[in-house]
């Protein structure tokens, strides 16, 4: 009686109403932090290439890109 069927994004969205949607580091298994992703623009903004470094923070390339371009960590500012 207290459980409901609902659509992925229903329960996504339920979860985010009610604080229970992690994201970011407070994802279990996040190998970056919000300081990492900062640094990691920083360094682009300032003129470094992706390709040169992306490996010192220990993903791969398309998940640094990701994370550069606000597809993911989008609340990072």
């Amino acid at each position: 009686e207290n459980l409901e069927y609902v659509t992925i994004h229903g329960n996504m969205a339920h979860a985010k109403a009610h604080s229970r949607h992690t994201h970011g580091e407070m994802q279990g298994r996040a190998k970056l932090t919000d300081d990492k992703v900062r640094e990691m623009r920083r360094r682009v903004a300032a003129g470094e290439i992706l390709f040169r470094f992306y490996k010192q923070y220990g993903v791969c390339h398309g998940t640094a890109l990701n994370a550069l371009l606000g597809l993911t960590w989008r609340h990072v500012k």
